[in-house]
């Protein structure tokens, strides 16, 4: 059996060390949410070359912040609900010019934008419930660029409502794990 590689720009890697480091410090439970390594790297493959990401589910804000960093150019918008407590101790890790890059925005996902916006990735991993999954896809499909990705986060067993909204929306695509990509036809 051989193993899988998993690759983190060095960037990224130091900042998930030390956000790891922080939430033990601070008996913060961040540590148990993010992406694991292996998705994470997945995530970032995916994301190479593209430069505006929306991030429907921010928690921590560890994944928004690893895209930030992995891509000097890109963009990453990222939307949750409500604040989260300790969020700050984890933007204190991120260098500046990356910071500038990465929008939170206190917004349900399933609201859609406010305004008109177009993106190269849209990266679903809020709510996982039916419902909900199916409202941020409706709300934000038509901002996906033709060509541009859809990522799911969470299609696993514990989480069945998310498999089950990609059937219902009879998604073509790719399953890794518990990612799920689709890309959006080219017009």
């Amino acid at each position: 059996m051989t193993a899988l590689r998993v690759r983190l720009p060095p960037r990224v890697l130091l900042f998930r060390l030390r956000a790891i480091a922080l939430a033990r410090r601070t008996a913060d439970r961040s540590r148990r949410s993010p992406l694991s390594i292996w998705r994470l790297s997945r995530l970032l493959a995916f994301a190479r070359g593209r430069d505006r990401i929306v991030e429907l589910g921010t928690a921590a804000g560890w994944t928004a912040y690893s895209l930030a960093l992995a891509n000097s150019r890109a963009r990453v918008t990222t939307y949750d609900r409500e604040p989260r407590a300790g969020r700050d101790r984890y933007r204190r890790l991120v260098p500046a010019r990356a910071l500038e890059r990465v929008e939170l925005v206190l917004r349900r996902g399933e609201e859609g934008p406010e305004q008109p916006t177009s993106c190269d990735l849209l990266l679903i991993d809020a709510d996982h419930w039916h419902p909900a999954v199916r409202e941020m896809f409706d709300a934000w499909y038509g901002s996906v660029v033709p060509g541009g990705l859809v990522i799911f986060d969470d299609v696993a067993p514990e989480f069945p409502d998310v498999a089950q909204t990609i059937a219902d929306l009879g998604l073509s695509g790719k399953r890794l794990g518990r990612l799920f990509v689709h890309q959006k036809p080219a017009a």
